[in-house]
């Protein structure tokens, strides 16, 4: 249950990330500049709201991958066992002389 909340908290920050950093003006103005050069009026004069709701939302990516990783390899670990695999048995030095 945990893992799939997870999941689903990893693929909606990646979306809205990705969505985010599309819609910034960057250096070059961005996709924002293919759509009017709107980058300013979307996000008013201080953009530093939205570069703090992007490294917000790409902490939670982060953060969301490691736990998500970390879970499978718990969940993975108790899949396998212990035990060693049972070991043939060649019957090389069993001392009898098969040949006649």
């Amino acid at each position: 249950m945990l893992v799939g909340l997870l999941w689903v908290l990893f693929v909606v920050s990646a979306l809205a990330l990705s969505l985010l950093i599309l819609i910034q003006e960057g250096r070059g103005g961005g996709i924002a500049e293919a759509f009017g050069g709107m980058g300013q009026e979307t996000f008013g004069s201080g953009a530093r709201g939205v570069n703090k709701v992007t490294a917000g939302l790409a902490a939670v990516f982060l953060v969301s991958a490691i736990l998500i990783n970390k879970a499978s390899q718990s969940s993975s670990s108790l899949d396998i066992p212990d035990a060693a695999p049972a070991s043939t048995s060649t019957d090389s030095g069993s001392g009898e002389n098969k040949g006649g």
